[in-house]
């Protein structure tokens, strides 16, 4: 039985076929024996290269994306210490900020109190929830040892399912 791979992108915004994208990245894990993101970009630097659309080679509009990119790590590594009750006074920390734009998008963030005080905000911070698990089972489902945690996220999810016809 011969086995065959399709590449697909998850998300389907890049300038080059899956397939032959995924196909030449096995080739480059094969011939170093490992992928790293550094092997990858440099493997891409030639103007004909495969994978070079992929890139912005215009170093003023690369520049701008980086500096986003650290903003959206300032904004994710900032934390904040919650009391949780007063008789108690042990502080949980906390993400200061979190996104409440839809997966898989990234880029707009509220005060995690205001998150979960909002009922818009809650509902979609729990949808993303929802589907960062999914994506964690997806990922690890070969592992027969988390099954049973993967028993309690399809119930979880179960649970949670929109009464309006939706899904998650």
């Amino acid at each position: 039985m011969i086995y065959q791979k399709k590449y697909t992108w998850r998300i389907n915004n890049q300038p080059v076929d899956a397939q032959s994208a995924g196909e030449h990245l096995a080739a480059l894990e094969l011939q170093h024996n490992s992928l790293t993101p550094e092997l990858v970009l440099d493997d891409a630097r030639p103007s004909d290269a495969l994978l070079h659309p992929c890139f912005e080679w215009d170093d003023t509009k690369a520049a701008e994306k980086y500096r986003v990119e650290q903003a959206r790590y300032i904004i994710g590594n900032i934390v904040v210490h919650i009391e949780q009750r007063e008789s108690e006074k042990i502080p949980e920390t906390t993400r200061a900020f979190i996104s409440i734009t839809p997966l898989p998008h990234k880029g707009e963030f509220v005060s995690v109190k205001r998150a979960f005080s909002n009922e818009t905000y809650h509902e979609q911070i729990l949808q993303n929830a929802l589907a960062e698990l999914r994506a964690f089972q997806k990922k690890y489902n070969g592992l027969t040892e988390l099954d049973a945690v993967f028993s309690v996220i399809d119930q979880v999810c179960a649970d949670q399912q929109p009464s309006a016809g939706g899904s998650v």
